[in-house]
């Protein structure tokens, strides 16, 4: 059976449950206007919860290195880039070298980074630029694995 508004309902159920629910009918639209007021606020709550989720798992840590050149820059990738050292994080790589003559070489490392396949490399972001003009705003960790300074 079809229950029409809210009035209608109101009345299908108290024909239903008779003196029981006299006490409630009494402050039905107060309680009514209490309980959305409740939901919207939840309703909120649960967004900004999803929204700090979506912001964990989606927005991706900036590691930059510098001298990702060096010899101990190879080994070094695939513990950085494993899912035990950020969980749940995808991370966004920067190679930079003071040599011009290694910017080279730093492509084939990022080749070799790309052909791991580990969970995090969904969003991985490789650049390879020279310090001089690279800019180290919205970096998260850098690593420096020579005495360049």
């Amino acid at each position: 059976a079809l229950v029409g508004d809210l009035d209608d309902f109101q009345e299908y159920a108290h024909c239903y449950y008779g003196s029981i629910l006299n006490h409630f009918m009494t402050n039905t639209s107060a309680l009514f206007r209490s309980i959305a007021e409740e939901n919207a606020q939840q309703y909120v709550r649960d967004l900004e919860l999803n929204e700090q989720h979506i912001k964990q798992t989606v927005n991706p840590y900036h590691i930059c290195i510098i001298g990702a050149d060096h010899p101990c820059a190879y080994g070094l990738f695939p513990d950085l880039l494993s899912s035990n050292l950020f969980p749940n994080r995808a991370i966004c790589l920067r190679l930079t070298t003071h040599d011009p003559t290694k910017l080279s070489s730093l492509e084939a490392i990022a080749m070799e980074i790309e052909d791991l396949a580990c969970k995090q490399f969904r969003t991985i972001e490789i650049s390879l630029q020279n310090n001089d003009k690279f800019s180290y705003e919205n970096t998260d960790f850098i690593l420096i694995l020579d005495d360049y300074f």
